[in-house]
């Protein structure tokens, strides 16, 4: 091998598989010490936290420390904990302490005591505080709206929490609309439910006008739906109208019900 471009390429070659064997294999001790410990964590999972820059090694103490203690906890749980660059450490040691202490505290609480004290985005504004009403007022509530929509079979990225907080979203609203689109077959993506509520716009109207028009078979779309909505006037009473000119019988269809509580 005299060609110095051969060389070279071959070096970068040989550096890049050793990069891909130790991050292989720092993997698969994890994973075996996780099985070791009765706190198994499937491979699949953890290449997914790798790649999501996730420390694996501190999810899967954390997990097994929590399932020692006998806690009702995921290592997905504890995954969203760190990739909101919070201690999940932190999280098990409260549940741990409290557990003890004869006083249980949820996974729940302690996961937003903790943010509140890491990430002081999350804190609860101040007593009598209103000048910012569309952000929610729970400490807990971004983690609690997470969780109902991942049991909704809704995915949301735990820094989507953090960017609609931090532009003002109206996150209830936003994520209760996102899990009823879901469960509809609507296919929206949540950030244009997140930007229709940042421009003034009601997520939860245009949600329930898509799927009544859907129920009704009436070809409505979101662009046209939260166009309309932005001119003030409400589109369910549109949508409605339109299928009272159409003839359907009250029998044959229900109208949608808006959901935002």
């Amino acid at each position: 091998m005299d060609n110095p471009t051969l060389i070279v390429a071959a070096v970068i070659f040989a550096m890049v598989l050793g990069v891909l064997w130790i991050h292989a294999g720092s993997t698969f001790l994890v994973w075996m010490r996780a099985r070791r410990n009765d706190a198994p964590i499937k491979m699949s999972e953890l290449i997914g936290m790798r790649l999501r820059k996730v420390d694996i090694r501190t999810v899967a103490e954390s997990y097994a420390q929590a399932r020692a203690a006998g806690l009702d906890v995921t290592a997905r749980n504890l995954e969203d904990i760190e990739l909101l660059r919070c201690s999940s450490g932190l999280v098990v040691s409260a549940m741990i302490e409290a557990k003890r202490a004869g006083r249980p505290l949820s996974f729940e609480d302690a996961a937003s005591d903790a943010l509140s004290v890491q990430r002081p985005e999350f804190a609860a504004p101040p007593a009598g505080d209103t000048a910012d009403r569309r952000r929610p007022q729970v400490p807990g509530e971004s983690l609690n709206l997470w969780i109902q929509a991942g049991l909704s079979g809704v995915r949301i990225s735990p820094m989507a929490f953090v960017r609609m907080r931090r532009n003002r979203v109206n996150t209830r609203t936003v994520v209760l609309s996102a899990v009823r689109a879901h469960k509809a077959g609507l296919g929206l993506p949540i950030e244009a439910l997140e930007e229709h509520d940042r421009v003034g716009g009601d997520a939860a109207k245009v949600v329930s006008a898509l799927i009544t028009a859907k129920r009704a078979e009436i070809d409505l779309d979101w662009r046209r739906a939260a166009a309309y909505d932005l001119t003030g006037r409400d589109i369910v009473e549109a949508v409605l109208e339109r299928v009272n000119r159409m003839g359907q019988s009250e029998a044959g269809f229900r109208p949608a019900e808006e959901t935002t509580a």
